[in-house]
């Protein structure tokens, strides 16, 4: 069987950073690391006089030290006007995040949207180091939350010697930040795996300050949502759905959806997890649906960029990770043995080397589907991921 793996732009976003909140100032004179001939001096003045950052002590930034994942989720939260009191009567879904830390409704509120997820099994990793592509494709999740521009071109991208170094789940979050300028490089390179300073993130906050709207809509306040009242509370919520099986019929276009094949390969992928340690994922039939349209759309564009050159997720609503294959010259009696054909979608993905084993292994999503979507001799598997709840998906999207 004639196979290619395509690129996963969602893969996990293993992310780091090292320093912590502690004194606010409204200005980037209350410094004494910061002066007005430093080339990040305007930068510093917006994030500070924006209640975005604050300094490492009362009279020092530290624009050269590099940022932790607690401070980064901060300025994202801050910068969504996130109330410190969101997530308060909910417990942490990280184990190393406490009621106690700076950055504990940042982090849920993040964690609930989509935007950062966890790194390993139940850990936040707050005190780590954050790279450009990370920072970039956090960014990029939040504009699209809040319904920034996503368009984007590869021109600017291109013109970096070495935008190959950048990871495959970053590329389209990278081409994005440098057509809008949000990123700039530095010497003609983009350094995508470089860590980030302070100094750094502060321009590139500037930077992405220009991109519309500047602020969220009224409809897009991170206000936590209301339930409706005749609904069961989500943590009761455990519903049961039917699972499609065999094959549909053939459509207008000449292709047929594989259900026993994605049934299969979820089977597999859910075997995966438990040896793992990690959660089985749960099904949701709108999830199914997601990813059959974004099989369907890999005839006419392959990759996680929709036709209309969106981002993947915009398919639906509170999805976190996707990863796709395209098979082409598969033969009916390959296509029949279903186990065999699951077992090597799942090695596929294992086995790549960048993002496709971290979105089926991430302890982070609680929800997937899988769709197999067969025209001619050639499938086109997508497997979508979401970190919500199924009450979320059901009755919030």
């Amino acid at each position: 069987m004639k196979k290619k793996l395509c690129r996963n732009l969602a893969a996990l976003l293993l992310l780091a950073f090292t320093i912590s909140i502690s004194v606010g100032a409204v200005s980037a004179t209350n410094f004494e690391d910061v002066n007005t001939s430093n080339w990040y001096y305007d930068s510093v003045e917006y994030v500070v006089s924006a209640g975005l950052f604050s300094g490492t002590s009362a009279t020092t930034f530290s624009p050269d030290t590099a940022m932790s994942r607690g401070m980064f989720v901060t300025v994202i939260g801050r910068l969504a006007e996130v109330p410190d009191s969101y997530g308060r009567t909910q417990s942490t879904p990280f184990g190393d995040v406490t009621q106690a830390d700076y950055f504990f409704p940042y982090a849920v509120w993040a964690n609930d949207n989509g935007i950062v997820t966890g790194v390993g099994a139940n850990k936040f990793n707050p005190n780590g180091e954050i790279s450009r592509e990370q920072m970039a494709t956090i960014l990029f999740r939040y504009a699209e939350k809040f319904g920034y521009d996503l368009t984007y071109s590869t021109d600017a991208y291109h013109t970096f010697s070495d935008a190959g170094n950048t990871s495959s789940y970053a590329a389209t979050a990278m081409q994005w930040a440098t057509t809008h300028n949000i990123m700039k490089g530095s010497d003609g390179k983009l350094v995508p795996q470089d860590t980030a300073s302070r100094a750094q993130v502060a321009q590139i906050f500037l930077n992405f300050s220009q991109l519309n709207p500047s602020e969220p809509t009224e409809s897009e306040e991170p206000n936590e949502p209301e339930k409706p009242s005749e609904i069961p509370d989500w943590e009761n919520y455990n519903p049961v759905y039917d699972i499609p099986t065999g094959k549909s019929d053939v459509d207008a276009d000449g292709g047929y959806f594989d259900y026993d094949l994605a049934n299969e390969i979820m089977a597999q992928v859910n075997t995966l997890r438990e040896e793992h340690g990690v959660k089985a994922l749960l099904y949701n039939p709108k999830i199914q649906e997601w990813a059959g349209i974004r099989a369907q759309e890999q005839i006419e564009r392959e990759g996680h960029t929709r036709p209309d050159g969106t981002v993947y997720s915009t398919v639906g609503k509170g999805l976190s990770f996707e990863n796709i294959i395209v098979w082409w010259g598969c033969t009916e009696s390959e296509l029949s043995d279903v186990s065999t054909s699951a077992e090597q979608a799942v090695n596929d993905w294992y086995t790549s080397p960048k993002g496709h084993k971290e979105a089926m292994l991430s302890s982070s999503s609680s929800l997937g589907a899988i769709a197999c979507y067969v025209k001619n001799d050639s499938v086109y598997i997508v497997h979508l991921f979401s970190n919500n709840t199924l009450y979320f998906i059901d009755y919030l999207t």
